[in-house]
């Protein structure tokens, strides 16, 4: 599942609706992180993410605390969010079925995003001297409400040393994978000219925890023991486009301890189509 946490502060305006049985609250939160420049100057880059929490019409106490201008932790499912305003469009980061708690009004801010799922597509590059694994990720998500299955995809950027790249022969279609690291959207064009948002990731740590099978049915990696190799798996919904390259990150060491492989299914429905990638996500009437 891909989990994104968020620290910063409530925006200025709350939406709040009720049902029978709970509240749904609705705000931006405002993640200012401090950033170094080329020539060490510091700067500070704002990133506003849209949150969607729920709340049982008995606990009075949160609608209380969570007021603009307050600090607060929030978690949730991470989905890429194409939003209109003033007549243009622009990606922000979203966080459904969140996990909210106000902390005050000092924070120190920051956001990390975390995934696991099968691997679509991956391709190597060299930028800089540097080398970079780009690949996109996808797991199955059911929507309960609707009974859908909808497979929730992630591009991911992997940079590493030329001397340090052994990892990027394991990253293939098929192989399930653990990511850690900072998350973006990107706006891109699809076939039909609509404008579409993706989710991704500039990978700062990353567990490969299953392997492929080969035509024999054999694994190549030891880790498709523990969970059970996959041959074509197919998402429901298509991948993304390849997009612009990532900006250059940090270059980390590969983990050595392993994650446990959670049970999963592998991604089914209509298949790798690169070129007709559906995030699922539209341009709701949110309150900024």
């Amino acid at each position: 599942m891909q989990k994104l946490l968020a620290i910063g502060t409530v925006g200025k305006k709350i939406a709040v609706s009720g049902s029978e049985r709970s509240r749904k609250f609705e705000f931006w939160l405002n993640v200012n992180e401090t950033r170094t420049d080329a020539d060490g100057k510091a700067y500070t880059v704002t990133t506003p993410v849209h949150c969607t929490a729920f709340r049982p019409l008995s606990d009075e106490e949160f609608g209380k605390r969570l007021t603009p201008g307050c600090g607060a932790i929030v978690r949730g499912l991470a989905e890429p969010l194409l939003v209109a305003r003033d007549g243009k469009q622009f990606g922000a980061l979203s966080i459904r079925y969140a996990d909210v708690h106000v902390v005050g009004r000092d924070v120190q801010a920051g956001m990390s995003v975390s995934a696991v799922g099968y691997v679509g597509m991956a391709d190597t590059n060299t930028v800089n001297e540097m080398q970079v694994c780009n690949f996109s990720m996808a797991e199955n998500l059911l929507d309960k409400q609707t009974g859908e299955t909808r497979a929730l995809w992630m591009r991911c950027a992997l940079w590493r040393r030329p001397d340090k790249t052994k990892v990027f022969g394991y990253i293939a279609p098929g192989t399930l994978v653990a990511v850690d690291g900072a998350p973006f959207v990107r706006l891109y064009t699809d076939k039909t000219g609509e404008t579409r948002v993706s989710l991704e990731c500039r990978v700062e740590n990353l567990d490969l925890l299953g392997g492929r099978k080969t035509g024999d049915g054999a694994a190549d990696d030891p880790a498709s023991a523990e969970v059970g190799g996959v041959s074509d798996p197919e998402p429901v919904g298509s991948e993304p486009a390849a997009g612009e390259q990532s900006d250059g990150g940090s270059v980390e060491e590969p983990v050595k301890k392993k994650r446990k492989a959670p049970r999963m299914q592998p991604p089914v429905g209509i298949g790798w189509n690169a070129s007709t990638f559906d995030s699922g996500a539209a341009a709701d009437d949110l309150p900024f």
